[in-house]
């Protein structure tokens, strides 16, 4: 069975910037970067990956219906690196809320582009390296999106009262489409 599509392909189509197919959808953000805007009551592109995260992370394949379907796989991934970075792989168990905030911190200047080594292969047949010239305004919206990411799980779902919720760290194990963001220099154990 596939995984859920995104409900922004149609506006994607409209928008006047798109590099690598990846649509630069205006987003709910505080974080600096070439987007933003959105309506604060409305859904962005960050809410619906959020939402369809744990349907979607199940999934083993995905037919790509829009350009919106490649910033969702981005974001989808995005999410699994966020919790696979916040448990420790010895024990299983989610780090506290402020190891995890330090974690973050590092994450987010972790930041692989397609095409460069730590950019995974598999990924460049969804998200291909950027022309010459854009890799900059790619860049800027990637660290966008992933620091809106990073404060959203933070701030209301990976942490409850301070808590690990166990209903999302649950999946620090799957691997959307079996593909991961990033590799790490620690061996996570199966």
């Amino acid at each position: 069975m596939p995984a859920i599509n995104s409900a922004f392909n149609e506006e994607a189509e409209s928008v006047e910037t798109t590099i690598s197919k990846i649509p630069f959808l205006n987003i709910k953000t505080k974080h600096r970067g070439p987007m933003g805007n959105a309506d604060p009551s409305s859904v962005d592109i960050i809410d619906e990956a959020i939402s369809l995260y744990r349907a979607n992370v199940l999934m083993s394949s995905m037919e790509i219906k829009g350009t919106a379907d490649h910033l969702l796989i981005y974001l989808t991934l995005t999410i699994s690196e966020v919790i696979k970075r916040l448990v420790d792989p010895a024990t299983g168990a989610p780090t506290s809320r402020s190891k995890a905030t330090a974690a973050m911190t590092k994450m987010k200047s972790d930041l692989a582009m397609p095409g460069s080594a730590k950019f995974p292969s598999k990924l460049e047949h969804f998200i291909p390296p950027p022309k010459s010239g854009e890799e900059d305004s790619l860049k800027a919206y990637f660290k966008q999106l992933r620091a809106e990411v990073i404060s959203r799980l933070l701030k209301d779902i990976l942490y409850v009262d301070d808590q690990p919720n166990k209903w999302w760290f649950q999946w620090w194990r799957r691997d959307f489409m079996g593909m991961a963001l990033f590799t790490f220099s620690r061996d996570l154990p199966k």
